[in-house]
């Protein structure tokens, strides 16, 4: 259900967070479980991956500008 609305990275998780409460709270699943789970899937599917990318492309540029440097 919450993968068929379109939305940004950045607000996945409340998006995604708010459809899953509605959904799972039908079931009887405690809020701070589905809230936990949400998180920890946006954690591990988007901030993680964007924090170690921007290292490497940081770390990337300057061994180049470095590497010009040297000529």
């Amino acid at each position: 259900v919450a993968s068929g609305i379109p939305s940004l990275s950045l607000f996945d998780f409340a998006i995604k967070g708010s459809v899953a409460l509605w959904l799972f709270g039908y079931l009887g699943i405690a809020e701070i479980t589905i809230t936990s789970v949400v998180f920890s899937l946006w954690i591990f599917n988007f901030a993680l991956p964007a924090i170690f990318g921007s290292y490497y492309i940081i770390q990337f540029k300057t061994e180049k500008i470095l590497s010009y440097d040297s000529n």
